[in-house]
């Protein structure tokens, strides 16, 4: 098994040979930002998609892809009730 951080601090791949399926296997963990990080630095949302996706396109067709992590930015309007 390899393991190689891609981008440190967001994303990273691992690859297992998996010789009796006569192919490999590829986990990719990447961590998106969250809501206020995307925020407070806009253009950081999409740059962390786009490496996600360069990383994805260095796959092979015929391996085995398992993409997890954290994707659970906060979106939208929270609001409060007071009673």
């Amino acid at each position: 098994m390899s393991i190689l951080p891609l981008h440190p601090d967001r994303i990273c791949m691992g690859k297992l040979s998996a010789p009796k399926l006569n192919r490999n296997i590829v986990i990719i963990c990447a961590y998106a930002p969250s809501l206020p990080v995307s925020e407070s630095k806009p253009g950081v949302k999409g740059e962390f998609y786009q490496q996600l996706e360069s990383v994805i396109n260095t796959v092979s067709n015929r391996s085995l892809l398992y993409i997890a992590g954290e994707f659970n930015a906060q979106t939208g309007i929270r609001e409060f009730y007071q009673y």
